[in-house]
């Protein structure tokens, strides 16, 4: 069950903007460049997209956007939300195209292992693991 973003322990809350820049930073040096989209956090053109999945997940993204803008209020990121199934064929698609969003979310193991070993992805495990110390 996913929890409000108001329920967040203050850890969680605390770790949520340091998380995302760590993830931006190290999901730059994977892009060719800056893409902009609806729902463009900050202000001016976004220099990062971050994919997700309507849903349950969808309140922690927006959580994690809030706490971007308030710790970079000029530096803008784009969040766009689809819908399970066709998430899955777009993400497919944007990766086999070189065109995938800075950061997205997945579900680990199969496919993501051969985004991975491909060097089409990075993992962030340990960006995000050194942010929440």
């Amino acid at each position: 069950m996913c929890r409000h973003p108001r329920h967040l322990t203050s850890r969680r809350a605390i770790v949520a903007g340091p998380v995302l820049a760590a993830a931006l930073t190290v999901a730059a040096c994977s892009t060719t460049g800056a893409s902009q989209g609806t729902g463009a956090s900050g202000q001016g053109t976004a220099t990062a997209t971050v994919w997700g999945i309507t849903g349950s997940s969808q309140p922690n993204f927006e959580y994690s956007q809030q706490a971007w803008d308030r710790a970079h209020p000029g530096e803008a990121v784009s969040f766009l939300y689809f819908s399970n199934d066709p998430y899955k064929q777009k993400i497919r698609v944007a990766i086999g195209a070189s065109g995938a969003p800075t950061i997205f979310e997945n579900w680990g193991g199969g496919q993501l292992d051969d985004y991975v070993s491909s060097g089409k992805v990075a993992p962030l495990a340990p960006a995000v693991a050194a942010a929440a110390r």
